[in-house]
């Protein structure tokens, strides 16, 4: 299963590397004719039919097949797609020349020769365009049930029990057996030194001496080079180092401990293949072992750089000192059980080693795994048990500064733990299960798939984690905001979402399935999948989203150009500026989108049906979205109201901050925003203060006591509003004499504003400057005089132990003579109000209003 696994990874890298080539080089040849591929094809669907029925196919066989089947059916799409190019030109060419003449009439010579040639050429191309769709129809026929004959022998092969270790016959045969397989490579030696005419003496010694001098010179070097580099940049580390420090030291710790290791097996490699020792099958046990040994060293490098055992400050895994001892000892276990079982099961089996012997091999290895399986999945059971990681001298935690809590991963990633835990453990006990059962193929699929798809996701985890360190290293030093922390956590989010579609190809190879699988999807994508009458093309839906988002980033870039650029330039005012913005994105994303519907080429006839059903809905349903849009056209057309204008409505008032596609929103003088709907602003009466140009009234009330010279305080409040840089000239401001009010003598400054939206601060201003010159003029400001009647006289006379003719003429009404005093600060002297039931017009409180 993994030699077939791992021949599909080299052949699809393979592909990728010679399909360029190979293009050319099929690009410059002279195609074929129609008619020569057709035939070929046809013979080899003859040829795959009668292998079939022999059935006398395996793995290797119905996999060529489906590859060989695979291509010629693209072959044929493609056939087919050129034919439809040429029949279009024909039938139009045919068709420009109207219909043929009846019985009886006649038409030009040239007309009619060339109506014969034309129907003669569409005859010959549909011929051959319904053989290419018959061959298509058979060659994809051919394929599904290679895949039914596959899928058939897969689920024998799993369910075929064979002989038992358990069985004691079968353990004496595997026994026996052992070492015929090492036999074989010692005749094989033999062979190859008798071969190559070398002798017993110096040359045989030559031979061995020098390769083993040069592996012993590369492994001790090698480890001694490493030792020291390695020695030398942990003494760097430090609790106290930033994430790019932290970041650039495990990047090289891993790639010290990835790349000596594999340099010195390449030497080994070498120096082994340049003896000349080895035959055939020994070098293919050679290549086994330099497979197994490269499985070993990166599951070593790469567990070292996740669980980082003896250097808590690198560690990116949670678990504890222990836990991480524990959990990187087994993860190298597990590795070495995978490269041995490479070496004496698949490699035996290709050697042609007895079933009994790798029985044996395959339950040995299978109990060993699954031991070591299961204490790996006891070490990370036991942290998430004891719910928060064991302390660690050093260790590090990812805190980005946020205060908020990501409570996702702190409910999402314990769960898939749990899971996988459960689903390893259940894989642990399986699998040895089934190996003692006899069941070989089936122990084999349950267990090497599961730790398989266990080190991928672990490799595409680590890379995440990675990225996620390059990404905190950048925002730390920089001292990012919430916001740009935020938008920066979107990189690791998107790196991962990647690596999961590069992982899934993967996962499917490793469970079974093959290139021509995988390329059968990515065609159907490519091509789409029917639903009913309609064709769902996922590759069309990237490229509408591809498309529309370069449009819609186009059509933001223009709007930012007239905002910063252009616009300003324009003597347009800011409402101005923001209709035209606001219209051009309107328009950008409607340009974008109609392009990207026609370049990607979707079909939206199939969708009249949906239309009609949303054409009812906006009827019903949707009517106020559609009339708050509408309502916001006009609003950018006819400009009642703008972004910038001083705005009141029922609602409230503020200031119109921008208008958008439903709604308008209005900022009020507290800093709030009210959202308005479109539709409001155009049916409800709306006072905008800025419509036309900033100026406005202003009207500001002052009262003076009786006697004062009325003339003088014109006089002397024109000069003060004329004084005010902020109040125009013409017109001019009038000062008005509004009449006699209760106890004062009341005017009004009544100015035109150059801006009104000043008209607080020109208010606070011009009554500053009147107290001034009120207060440097003697003119006094009158306040409320109200006249205190008691009905309860005596008993107040009492409470205030006065007599009762003082508390009589407490009581009566004052003399016109001595007026009572004018209370200041705002305080009110009531006349004629009732002390204990109030004021008959409401004001109880007395304050006057």
């Amino acid at each position: 299963m993994r030699a077939t696994i791992l021949g599909t990874l080299i052949g699809s890298l393979m592909a990728v590397l010679v399909a360029g080539p190979l293009h050319a080089q099929r690009s410059e040849t002279q195609p074929e004719p129609p008619r020569v591929l057709l035939e070929s094809w046809e013979a080899h669907a003859d040829e795959a039919t009668r292998r079939i029925e022999e059935k006398s196919l395996d793995f290797e066989d119905i996999d060529e097949l489906r590859a060989k089947l695979s291509a010629e059916l693209v072959s044929i799409n493609e056939l087919s797609a050129k034919l439809d190019s040429e029949l279009a030109p024909l039938i139009s060419q045919r068709d420009a020349l109207g219909p043929a003449p009846g019985e009886g009439q006649s038409e030009s010579p040239d007309v009619a020769r060339e109506r014969t040639r034309l129907a003669s050429a569409i005859e010959d191309l549909e011929g051959v365009k319904r053989r290419t769709q018959q061959a298509s129809v058979r060659a994809a026929a051919l394929i599904d049930r290679l895949q039914a004959l596959r899928r058939q022998i897969f689920n024998e092969a799993l369910l075929e029990r064979g002989p038992s270790i358990l069985d004691p016959r079968t353990f004496t045969t595997a026994i026996s057996e052992l070492g015929k397989g090492v036999g074989v490579l010692i005749a094989e030696t033999r062979t190859r030194i008798s071969e190559e005419e070398i002798g017993m003496g110096s040359g045989l010694v030559v031979r061995i001496v020098a390769p083993a001098a040069a592996m012993i010179f590369a492994l001790l070097g090698f480890r001694r080079m490493r030792r020291i580099l390695i020695r030398n940049l942990s003494k760097r580390v430090n609790p106290n180092m930033t994430a790019s420090r932290r970041l650039a030291l495990a990047a090289g710790l891993t790639a010290i401990r990835l790349v000596l290791p594999i340099l010195a097996l390449v030497v080994v490699f070498v120096a082994t293949a340049a003896s000349g020792l080895l035959g055939e099958r020994g070098l293919e046990l050679l290549v086994a072992l330099g497979i197994a040994a490269t499985l070993v060293i990166g599951a070593y490098a790469l567990g070292s750089a996740f669980f980082s055992p003896r250097i808590p400050e690198l560690r990116i895994s949670a678990l504890g000192d222990r836990d991480a001892r524990r959990a990187h000892a087994l993860l190298v276990v597990l590795a070495t059980l995978f490269a041995l079982d490479w070496i004496l099961v698949v490699e035996g089996k290709n050697v042609g080693a007895a079933i009994e012997v790798l029985t044996l091999y395959n339950t040995t290895l299978q109990i060993l795994g699954g031991v070591a399986l299961w204490s790996l999945v006891s070490v990370i059971q036991h942290r998430l048990g004891a719910g928060e990681p064991e302390a660690a001298e050093g260790a590090r935690d990812f805190d980005d500064g946020s205060t908020e809590q990501d409570t996702s991963d702190e409910i999402l990633v314990p769960f898939l733990l749990r899971v996988a835990s459960v689903v390893y453990r259940i894989v642990a006990v399986l699998a040895p299960v089934l190996a003692l059962s006899g069941y070989f193929a089936a122990s084999r699929f349950v267990f090497h798939p599961t730790l398989a798809s266990a080190g991928l996701i672990g490799f595409f985890v680590l890379l995440y984690s990675v990225v996620r360190e390059v990404i905190e290293g950048i925002a730390a030093p920089a001292g990012a905001t919430t916001t740009a922390q935020r938008r920066l956590r979107l990189i690791p989010v998107m790196a991962g979402f990647l690596l999961s579609l590069i992982a899934l190809p993967l996962l499917a190879l490793i469970w079974g399935a093959t290139t021509v699988d995988l390329l059968a999807v990515w065609r159907g994508l490519g091509e789409g999948f029917a639903v009913g009458d309609l064709t769902v093309s996922p590759a069309q839906f990237l490229y509408f989203c591809v498309v529309f988002a370069v449009g819609y980033l186009l059509t933001r870039l223009i709007q930012a150009v007239l905002r910063h650029s252009v616009l300003p330039l324009t003597s347009l005012d800011t409402g101005a500026r923001a209709a035209i913005i606001a219209g051009t994105g309107y328009i950008g994303i409607l340009a974008a989108a109609l392009v990207a519907v026609s370049t990607a080429g979707l079909n939206l006839s199939n969708l009249a049906i949906v239309a009609g059903a949303l054409s009812v809905g906006i009827g019903f349903g949707l009517q106020n979205i559609v009339n708050n849009f509408v309502s916001g056209l006009i609003l950018l057309i006819e400009r009642p109201v703008k972004a910038g204008d001083w705005v009141e409505i029922p609602s409230g008032m503020g200031y119109v901050k921008q208008i958008n596609v439903r709604s308008t929103e209005i900022e009020t003088f507290d800093r709030s925003a009210l959202i308005v709907p479109n539709s409001e602003l155009i049916s409800s009466t709306v006072t905008n203060y800025t419509h036309h140009n900033l100026q406005g009234r202003m009207i500001l009330k002052i009262s003076v006591a009786y006697g004062t010279d009325t003339r003088k305080i014109e006089s002397l409040l024109l000069e003060i509003a004329r004084g005010h840089p902020m109040v125009l000239r013409r017109p001019a401001p009038w000062i008005y004499f509004a009449g006699f009010v209760n106890g004062a003598l009341e005017f009004e400054i009544r100015a035109i504003l150059r801006d009104v939206n000043w008209v607080l601060n020109v208010r606070s201003d011009l009554n500053h400057e009147i107290a001034r010159r009120f207060a440097e003029e003697g003119i006094e400001i009158p306040y409320p005089q109200r006249d205190l009647h008691l009905r309860n006289a005596g008993d107040v006379a009492a409470a205030l132990g006065l007599q009762p003719a003082q508390a009589v003429a407490a009581a009566g009404t004052p003399a016109k003579s001595s007026p009572p005093p004018r209370r200041r600060s705002g305080t009110a002297q009531h006349d004629d109000v009732d002390a204990d039931a109030g004021d008959a017009s409401g004001d109880a409180d007395g304050d006057g209003r």
